[in-house]
């Protein structure tokens, strides 16, 4: 999918319907409110004309010949390139299963027809709105990335002239151990940097939708800074207490997500090992994950409930439960199907990170158990 930013007030938006005056009527008003309009009559013909230019939005009917706006929104959807073009259907159909079948092909929003044209407006602003922020933050975080990647790169050619330096003149462990607490500290600081940007574009977010987004984000940035900062204050630089990480990420995640402290408890059984670097990462994440889908979903309208972590090792397996005694799953719902970022993540991370596995057993809360070998681990005695 290519990034582009958008500029709001120079804006591209494609309009797909085979009525010629609803094309007409659209394309005066938004060409009025200063945005660049590619008309179409034919939805084959609108997906041929991105193939030369994107457009930051798309207005798509849904009643047409020969393609119906399903099915060119399906293959948008579909394309790489243009996946993540917010799509609005234009709609004279009032059925709940019609608004359900747009929004699972992946329509952001309905407009009925006829026109309210400061409904379609405002609309338009809004979800334009969303694009741009979301456009540069993710802009703003691959350039952090990328001087991350050339700090990192700076770091490690430092640590070998080090190294050299070191086999020359016989210097102390002492400095080596400076050194690698210095890299940590400063990988530390650049995380809290970028959900420093995240937290000041959430309190500039009027949209809860937005608000939830950079939250989740920030807090996954969070979840991975506290493996450097365990490891810059640990005495030893390549692993860490997953105990002690889990804690951190509980507390973390308490403070963010509830406002009275005693609505929702942890139980934490948690057996004391340490763990290596490229395993707490993904590790952290997992659970920054599922915990906060506990704390979002399982306990509605300040529902009181319990969340369980349980941490275990067994024949050099590691196995993870976490559990709530909350509503649980809807019925007939399928993790792996989930729509969801944070599911994928999960299943990412276990599964080609962390080369484990994880089950969700059926429970009247919600219930999952993650187990994945870690050849670093050293268990604390």
């Amino acid at each position: 999918m290519e990034n582009r930013l958008v500029d709001r007030d120079k804006a591209t938006i494609m309009i797909i319907d085979d009525i010629p005056e609803n094309l007409q009527l659209l394309t005066s008003v938004l060409k009025d409110c200063g945005y660049r309009v590619l008309p179409s009559l034919d939805g084959r013909v609108a997906l041929k004309a991105m193939e030369n230019e994107l457009p930051d939005l798309i207005l798509l009917d849904i009643m047409m010949p020969e393609m119906d706006g399903y099915e060119v929104c399906s293959i948008i959807k579909k394309d790489e390139r243009t996946k993540g073009i917010p799509v609005i259907f234009l709609t004279a159909l009032d059925r709940k299963e019609d608004e359900e079948r747009g929004l699972t092909l992946g329509a952001v929003d309905f407009i009925s027809k006829p026109f309210d044209i400061p409904i379609v407006k405002k609309r338009i602003e809004n979800h334009l709105e969303l694009k741009f922020i979301r456009d540069n933050l993710e802009n703003i975080v691959r350039l952090r990335t990328e001087e991350l990647i050339k700090m990192n790169s700076d770091l490690k050619n430092e640590i070998e002239e080090r190294k050299k330096t070191e086999e020359l003149l016989q210097t102390s462990l002492h400095e080596k151990l400076v050194l690698f607490r210095e890299v940590h500290h400063r990988i530390y600081n650049n995380m809290q940097i970028i959900s420093s940007l995240l937290n000041l574009q959430i309190s500039m977010s009027g949209e809860a939708k937005i608000t939830e987004v950079f939250t989740e984000m920030m807090n996954r940035i969070q979840s991975m800074a506290q493996v450097h900062q365990l490891l810059y204050s640990s005495q030893s630089l390549s692993s860490i207490s997953l105990k002690g990480y889990i804690g951190r990420i509980t507390d973390l995640l308490s403070r963010g997500y509830l406002h009275d402290p005693d609505a929702v408890k942890f139980n934490l059984d948690l057996e004391e090992m340490d763990i290596g670097l490229d395993t707490a990462i993904p590790c952290g994440l997992v659970v920054n994950e599922l915990i906060t889908n506990c704390l979002k979903y399982s306990f509605p309208d300040g529902m009181k409930g319990i969340i369980s972590i349980k941490l275990s090792l067994d024949n050099e397996i590691i196995e993870l439960q976490i559990s709530d005694n909350g509503k649980g799953f809807p019925a007939g719902f399928d993790p792996r199907k989930s729509e969801g970022m944070g599911f994928r993540i999960v299943f990412d991370l276990i599964e080609k990170q962390l080369d484990g596995n994880v089950i969700f057993p059926s429970s009247t809360g919600f219930s999952a158990i993650i187990r994945f070998p870690d050849k670093q681990y050293r268990k604390t005695l």
